[in-house]
């Protein structure tokens, strides 16, 4: 990390699989069905700050999860 801005994230109790709505390319609310795994990923994602250092990251990292979306975050 970075280290160029402080976060801290509490999280108590169990990720569990579950619906996150979200806005498609037109602005309509959709609802996506994710997996405890995919959840637990957004979440992640957003406070990690490792996308400014592009030199501190590997190019790609495969970890293969159950899914209820595709790579469009679309239920498949």
């Amino acid at each position: 990390d970075l280290g160029m801005a402080k976060k801290n994230v509490s999280v108590q109790g169990f990720i569990v699989s579950g619906d996150i709505q979200r806005h498609d390319h037109n602005g309509n609310l959709i609802s996506v069905k994710m997996t405890a795994q995919e959840i637990a990923q957004l979440i992640h994602s957003s406070v990690d700050s490792s996308a400014i250092a592009k030199n501190q990251n590997i190019n790609e990292l495969v970890i293969l999860i159950p899914s209820f979306v595709n790579t469009n975050f679309i239920c498949c």
